[in-house]
C-alpha cells in the first residue's frame, strides 16, 4: 500500500512538468554468498534523452548489493540494467534489467542472479550477415559466451573469430556456419547460415547541369527494398555540364533519386522512376533555381515547469539569432532560454515565441497554452496501528490544517477535507508552508469507538502534533497511525457541557472533540458533543481521569477527576470555548465546580509517609485515594477535614517504589498530584 501511494504521488508530480530529479533504488542480491564481488549498474533514458549513467559497487559479506537514491536527473523513464561474472569468469556474464517509468518514482527494483547455473542452460549461439549483392561481399558476425569459436567459410576454408568480410565470385546461394565450444563445462552448438547474393541489373541515367561545370559530382541513389538501405553511386559533369552511366538496381521498377549542391550550397533532390532493367532515367536540374531564404524557416519551443517556475528553451529554427516571448500575464524576454515566475495558482497561459533569422529576414510566431500549478502534493496513509491492516474503507476523514505565527500567537487553520481511499491514503494540494493533519474515523467505522482522532504522526493534541513542512518538493509524505482508547470498563461516568462563552451559558458547541486520559496522560476514549454541547463517558473503571476539549488552535483547561465507589460519577466538567483558548466554566461564587485543582505533596520524593495541603471550602470527609499508572486504586483512605487550609498525612506502607497519582476529594472540590515513592 505505501508503495502504491508513493507511485501515485511519483505520476502526479510528472504530471506538473517537473523539474525535479527522479530518483530510483536498486537493490539484489547473489545466490551464493560471495564478499566482494562486483556489480555494475547502468541506466539509459533512450536515444536523445541525455540521460546515461554508470555506477559499481561490492557485494556485503551475505552476497547483497545496494545502489540507493540512484538520481536519474529529469529523465521519467528507461532502462536500468545490472551485471556481474559468474562462476566462469570472464564467459560468463550475468545480466538482469528493469524497465523504469514515472509510476515507480522512488520506488525500489529488485534484481537478483543466480551465480552459477549448471550445465549448458545459459550457453548461446547467435549469428548474423549482411549481403552487399554491387560488390558481392559479405560480412558474418556472431555473439556467443563460448570460449572457442571459429567459422567454415568457402571452400573448407576457417576463420577464427567472431567476424569477418569475405567475397564470392558470383550471384547466388553460399552455406557458411559458426562453431561455438564452452571447454569448460562442455557445452557446444554449430550454426548454419544461408547466405544468397541476388543478381543486379542496371538503368542508364543521364541529365545536365544548365550551367556548364566540369567535374561536378552527381550522387545517384535508390532504396533497395531487397534489403532495406539505399544503394549509392557518384557520377561527374563533363566540360557541358553533362552526366551518364550505368547504375546498378535490384528492383526491375522504382524510383532513381539524382542530387546536387546548388550555387547556394543547397541541396537539390530530383528523381525519375525506371519502368524495368536496362530502361533509361533522365534527371536534369538548374544550378540556381529560385531562392526563398526563409524556406523551411519555422520555430518551437519547449517548456518544464517546477512549482511557479517556467523555463524555457527555443528549438527547431536553428539560424534563429534573436527571440521574443510572451509569457501571457503581461511579461516579455528576449532572452533565448529564460525562466518566468508566475504568480497565479493553478492558471492557464498563453505563451508565445517569435524568432527571427536576422541575417535572411526570416520570422516566425509559436504559442502555446502553458498551465503553471507551484502547489506541492501532500499525502500519506492511515492505519489503525503499527501492526494492524488498514482503516475499513471510506470511514475516516482527514483534515488539513493551516499552521501559521501572528506575534507570539499560533493559528490553525481548517481548509481542507477529504476521506480515507481505499487503499488507505489521502491527499491534499497545497502551497508551500506549514500544516498539520488530522484523521479520525467516521461514526459508521466498526472502529469508531476505539480510536482517537489522532494528529500527524501519533499525537492526540493539536499541540502535540508534528509540523508538515512544505517547500521545494514536488510531494510530501505524512503518514498517521491511530490512537487507540483504552478502556478496563465499569460504573464510572464523567459528563459535562461545551459552550461559547465567558464564564457564562453561552451557546451549545456541537460535535467538539473531547478526549478522554488517565491521569498519567494514557488514552482511555473520544466522544463528540451532542447538539446541545453535551457529552459524557460511562462505564469507566475507578480511578483518576482527565478531560480536555480539542478545537484547533485553542489550549484548553483540563478537568481532573477521581472516580470512586462513593464518587463514581462526576458531571460538571463544563467548558467555555473562548477567542483564544478553552476554560473550565466556573460556578455562580467563582469556585471550579467539583474540578480537580493542584495538590501540595511533601517530601516527594517521600519513603514511608506523605503530607498533603490544599484547600477546602467547609468541615468535611477528605477522601484520599493513591493509583498506580495503570489507573488502578492502591489504597484509600478516608480522613477528616477542615474548613481552610489542610495539612494530611498520609502512610505510604506496602506501595513499592515508583510513581503515583494521589487523588483528595471533597464535597466541594477534587485535588490530585503526582508524587514518586522511593524507599
Amino acid at each position: 500500500m505505501k508503495k502504491i501511494l508513493l507511485a501515485l504521488v511519483a505520476v502526479l508530480s510528472l504530471a506538473l512538468h517537473s523539474r525535479a530529479q527522479n530518483n530510483v533504488s536498486v537493490y539484489g542480491s547473489i545466490d551464493t554468498a560471495i564478499s566482494g564481488k562486483k556489480v555494475w549498474v547502468s541506466f539509459s533514458g533512450g536515444p536523445g534523452s541525455g540521460c546515461f549513467f554508470i555506477d559499481s559497487t561490492t557485494t556485503t559479506s551475505t552476497g547483497d548489493y545496494y545502489f540507493p537514491n540512484l538520481n536519474l536527473g529529469a529523465c521519467s523513464y528507461g532502462s536500468i540494467w545490472v551485471s556481474t561474472v559468474g562462476c566462469r569468469n570472464q564467459y560468463d556474464t550475468l545480466t538482469q534489467n528493469d524497465f523504469y517509468d514515472s509510476t515507480k518514482n522512488n520506488d525500489t527494483l529488485w534484481l537478483n542472479f543466480r551465480y552459477c547455473d549448471t550445465g549448458c542452460s545459459k550457453f548461446y549461439t547467435s549469428v548474423y550477415s549482411f549481403v552487399n549483392p554491387f560488390t558481392k561481399q559479405i560480412t558474418v558476425d556472431a555473439n556467443t559466451n563460448g570460449n572457442k569459436f571459429y567459422w567454415n567459410l568457402l571452400g573448407g576454408s576457417k576463420y577464427n573469430g567472431l567476424g569477418t568480410t569475405f567475397s564470392v565470385p558470383s550471384a547466388g546461394g553460399y552455406n557458411v556456419s559458426f562453431v561455438s565450444r564452452d571447454t569448460l563445462l562442455g557445452c557446444h552448438d554449430s550454426v548454419p547460415l544461408y547466405l544468397y547474393v541476388p543478381a543486379y541489373d542496371s538503368v542508364f541515367v543521364k541529365g545536365q547541369i544548365d550551367t556548364p561545370i566540369n567535374g561536378y559530382p552527381v550522387v545517384v541513389s535508390q532504396f533497395t527494398s531487397w534489403y532495406g538501405w539505399w544503394h549509392t553511386e557518384t557520377f561527374y559533369t563533363n566540360s557541358s555540364g553533362q552526366y551518364s552511366g550505368w547504375f546498378k538496381v535490384l528492383d526491375s521498377a522504382g524510383k532513381i533519386n539524382a542530387s546536387i549542391l546548388d550555387c547556394r550550397s543547397d541541396s537539390i533532390v530530383n528523381d525519375n522512376p525506371h519502368l524495368h532493367y536496362r530502361d533509361t532515367v533522365i534527371i536534369d536540374f538548374v544550378y540556381c533555381p529560385a531562392y526563398n531564404p526563409c524556406a523551411g524557416f519555422t520555430t518551437n519551443f519547449n517548456y518544464s515547469v517546477s512549482g511557479s517556475l517556467a523555463y524555457f528553451s527555443p528549438g527547431w529554427s536553428s539560424t534563429a539569432n534573436s527571440f521574443y516571448w510572451s509569457f501571457g500575464d503581461g511579461s516579455f524576454s528576449t532572452a533565448k532560454y529564460p525562466t518566468h515566475n508566475y504568480a497565479s495558482v493553478d492558471s492557464t497561459y498563453n505563451v508565445c515565441l517569435t524568432a527571427w533569422d536576422t541575417v535572411r529576414g526570416c520570422g516566425d510566431t509559436i504559442c502555446k497554452n502553458v498551465h503553471i500549478d507551484p502547489r506541492a502534493f501532500l499525502a500519506g496513509y492511515v492505519d489503525l496501528d503499527s501492526t494492524s491492516s488498514q482503516i475499513d474503507s471510506g470511514f475516516c476523514r482527514v483534515w488539513l490544517i493551516k499552521r501559521d505565527s501572528v506575534g507570539s500567537d499560533v493559528l490553525l487553520t481548517a481548509i481542507d477535507s477529504t476521506n480515507l481511499t481505499d487503499s488507505g491514503t489521502y491527499m491534499f494540494r497545497v502551497m508551500p508552508g506549514n500544516y498539520l493533519v488530522k484523521a479520525a474515523l467516521l461514526p459508521s467505522s466498526i472502529h469508531y469507538s476505539n480510536y482517537l482522532p489522532t494528529y500527524h504522526t501519533k499525537a492526540s493534541l493539536w499541540s502535540s502534533a508534528t509540523n508538515v513542512s512544505i517547500t521545494t518538493s514536488p510531494y510530501t509524505v505524512a503518514n498517521i497511525t491511530l490512537i487507540k482508547g483504552t478502556n478496563p470498563g465499569g460504573s464510572g461516568f464523567i459528563g459535562g457541557l461545551v459552550s461559547v462563552g465567558a464564564n457564562k451559558t453561552g451557546d451549545p458547541v456541537e460535535k467538539a472533540d473531547v478526549l478522554l486520559f488517565t491521569a498519567a496522560g494514557h488514552p482511555v476514549a473520544f466522544v463528540k458533543t451532542d447538539g446541545g454541547g453535551a457529552y459524557s463517558f460511562s462505564n469507566l473503571a475507578f480511578g483518576s481521569y482527565k478531560v480536555r476539549i480539542e478545537v484547533i488552535g485553542k489550549p484548553s483547561e483540563e478537568y481532573l477527576v477521581t472516580l470512586t465507589g462513593d464518587n463514581p460519577s462526576a458531571t460538571n466538567g463544563n467548558f467555555d470555548v473562548n477567542s483564544k483558548d478553552i476554560k473550565l466554566k466556573k460556578s455562580g461564587t467563582g469556585i471550579l465546580e467539583t474540578t480537580a485543582v493542584a495538590l501540595g505533596i511533601y517530601p516527594n520524593p517521600a519513603s514511608n509517609n506523605v503530607s498533603l495541603n490544599f484547600e477546602n471550602a467547609a468541615d468535611g470527609v477528605a477522601t484520599v485515594t493513591i493509583y498506580d499508572l495503570a489507573g488502578k486504586a492502591v489504597k484509600t483512605l478516608a480522613l477528616p477535614a477542615v474548613q481552610g487550609n489542610n495539612i494530611l498525612n498520609v502512610d505510604l506502607e506496602g506501595l513499592k517504589n515508583g510513581l503515583y497519582i494521589i487523588g483528595v476529594s471533597t464535597t466541594h472540590a477534587q485535588y490530585t498530584g503526582r508524587v514518586s515513592v522511593s524507599k
